[in-house]
C-alpha cells in the first residue's frame, strides 16, 4: 500500500534543511553554555533616619528666630565642615544638614514647616486639607 512506503521514503526537501538547522543550533547552543554571570553587587545603604534629629533648627544650630542670613551662615559653615571631600565620615551629617537647609531656607518650606512643628508633626506628613476646610 503506499502509505506503508512513505515511511521508508527520504523527508521532502524543506524538512531536510530544517533538521540541519535544529541540529546545528543545538550544537552551538550546547558548546557556548556559559555559566550565568554574578549578581550585581548590592549597593550599600545609606539609610539615615531624618526624623531622628529634634528640629532643622538644632541641625544647623541656629535658634527658630534665626534670620536667613544666620541660616545661610551655619549651612555654609556646616557644610565645609562636614563636607565628603573634606570628612569621608561625614556623609550622613552632611545629608542631615542639606536636608534642613533645603527646608529653612525656603520661606514658604519653613513656615509650613514651624507649623508643623508647632502641633508636633515632625515626621514630615504632610497637612491634610479637607473639603470643609
Amino acid at each position: 500500500m503506499p502509505w506503508e512506503d512513505a515511511a521508508a521514503a527520504p523527508a521532502p526537501s524543506w524538512t531536510a534543511s530544517l533538521e540541519r538547522f535544529l541540529a546545528s543550533a543545538a550544537a552551538s547552543l550546547s558548546a557556548a553554555t556559559q555559566p550565568p554571570p554574578p549578581p550585581p553587587k548590592p549597593r550599600p545603604k545609606h539609610s539615615i533616619d531624618f526624623t531622628s534629629a529634634p528640629s532643622h533648627y538644632t541641625t544647623l544650630g541656629v535658634p527658630p528666630t534665626a534670620s536667613q542670613a544666620e541660616i545661610r551662615a551655619a549651612y555654609r559653615r556646616l557644610a565645609l565642615e562636614h563636607h565628603p571631600d573634606r570628612n569621608t565620615r561625614g556623609v550622613d551629617r552632611m545629608a542631615r544638614v542639606n536636608a534642613a537647609y533645603a527646608v529653612l531656607d525656603s520661606p514658604r518650606a519653613r513656615r509650613s514647616y514651624d507649623y508643623d512643628l508647632r502641633f508636633g508633626r515632625v515626621d514630615g506628613a504632610r497637612r491634610r486639607t479637607t473639603e470643609a476646610d
